[in-house]
């Protein structure tokens, strides 16, 4: 195996030291930089798919570079402000796009990213990227109820998004309220769904949170659920919901007037009884008489709709309340301003 000249057939000496015939010595240097290059360029390519997915004119080209497959790898990228952008990319696209949605979710037996979203779902040690996770389904599911169907089918999805609900961060709370919001608001088999879960209460306890934005979305979310059927409406009546709802219809943010005043609306809609629970509960009335007199619009008109929901429907107290309190000409002032 040696020969003469006490070289072996390997290369090596003798005394163990190995000569390198032909390939040049690389300082770890210029191979750490090859890793940064790479490293770089990932960022540079998610950060700019986040930010053509804000503009809906550049869809058609993203879809036909078949860019899922591209953004996919970098979900599970170790650097977190690669993954964090791969999936503000891809809610953005599919919050702007349904064909890039239908692609995500029929697409998951290549690209399990609807998997890998409801796994990140109950990840309490990465809040980013779990709050990233409920905004991409809030993008999918927005659309349509088959796709909603098709991803809040799976039994752990409402159930990691109903996590969010639970974190001690408002800000996973508020994305994965909005994502039940839009899961609720298709169908009654959703929204009811979502009630078995205990959202109900959940979505109260937000209402008692300093944050404005988280309220609002408790606020809209409770209104996407309880729409649907007199059932979900009294489920939400049962948890001593009303209380809570008199003090917010004056609240100071014009947001919350208007969204306090739809849901009251619409659970006054569903029968008799629940319109009377509503205009029995406390000064709800002399409330909704206050709001036709608010300088916003939208707050006048949700209260206009809430107290039609209530006097609709053969409560003769109600009615004989309007009356007495000019309720029915502050009505008629506003259909005469807004043309009708």
């Amino acid at each position: 195996m040696w020969s003469s000249k006490g070289k072996s057939a390997f290369g090596a000496t003798k005394f163990g030291k190995e000569k390198h015939y032909g390939v040049p010595h690389t300082h770890p240097k210029v191979i750490l930089k090859h890793f940064e290059d790479y490293q770089r360029e990932r960022m540079e390519f998610a950060a700019t798919m986040a930010e053509m997915s804000t503009r809906p004119m550049w869809m058609g080209s993203i879809i036909e570079n078949n860019t899922l497959a591209q953004l996919y790898p970098l979900l599970f990228d170790k650097v977190p402000c690669v993954q964090q952008s791969a999936i503000i990319a891809l809610a953005g696209m599919c919050s702007h796009s349904e064909e890039m949605a239908k692609s995500v979710v029929s697409e998951r037996d290549f690209f399990p990213v609807i998997d890998m979203l409801i796994e990140a779902l109950q990840d309490d040690n990465n809040r980013e990227f779990k709050k990233a996770a409920a905004f991409v389904i809030r993008s999918i599911v927005k659309h349509n109820e088959d796709l909603a169907t098709e991803v809040a089918g799976n039994p752990e999805c409402i159930k990691g998004l109903v996590n969010c609900l639970k974190d001690i961060d408002p800000s996973v709370k508020e994305m994965g309220g909005w994502a039940l919001a839009y899961v609720a608001k298709h169908s009654s088999q959703l929204a009811t769904m979502l009630e078995s879960e205990n959202t109900i209460n959940l979505l109260l306890y937000c209402l008692n949170e300093p944050e404005l934005p988280l309220k609002r979305m408790a606020i809209i979310c409770l209104t996407e659920i309880c729409k649907h059927t007199e059932e979900l409406t009294s489920a939400l009546v049962e948890k001593e919901a009303l209380p809570t709802l008199e003090i917010l219809i004056l609240d100071p943010n014009v947001h919350m007037r208007r969204e306090v005043c739809s849901l009251l609306a619409q659970m006054s809609k569903n029968s008799v009884d629940l319109a009377e629970r509503v205009s029995s509960t406390g000064e709800v009335m002399t409330k909704l008489c206050k709001c036709l007199k608010d300088s916003d619009f939208l707050v006048r008109k949700n209260a206009v709709a809430c107290l039609w929901q209530i006097v609709k429907h053969p409560a003769e107290h109600s009615v004989e309340w309007l009356l007495k309190s000019r309720g029915f000409q502050l009505i008629l002032d506003f259909i005469w301003v807004a043309g009708g």
